[in-house]
């Protein structure tokens, strides 16, 4: 909880690794279940017909969480999903961007 008691959301491009987290402050992704198919906003692993060579086919290749979603230790996280973790057009190997996007649905943020 913030300055008078107001909510607090961190939501970004943190590049935090799996085992760094915020002290007091609760994980979206957590919350919701750690569902391994939302788990990774980078993956660049050739590991399905579609993967993000956003750098090119030279990209070195691996998964991590950097994109994180922190909300107050009284905050529910109801939905979690990634967005934009598609190729876009008719491509299959270029995306909208080297991270893959978080859409959560937050309740009691008051």
């Amino acid at each position: 909880i913030g300055r008078d008691n107001k909510p607090i959301i961190i939501a970004g491009d943190t590049n935090m690794r799996d085992e760094e987290d915020f002290d007091n402050m609760k994980d979206a992704w957590k919350l919701n279940g750690q569902n391994i198919s939302t788990k990774y906003t980078w993956d660049t692993i050739d590991h399905h017909p579609n993967f993000n060579q956003y750098y090119g086919a030279s990209t070195r290749q691996y998964q991590r969480r950097y994109d994180r979603v922190y909300i107050s230790p009284n905050a529910k996280c109801t939905q979690f999903d990634l967005i934009a973790n598609t190729p876009i057009g008719n491509s299959t190997t270029h995306f909208l961007s080297d991270h893959f996007g978080i859409v959560a649905t937050l309740e009691d943020i008051v």
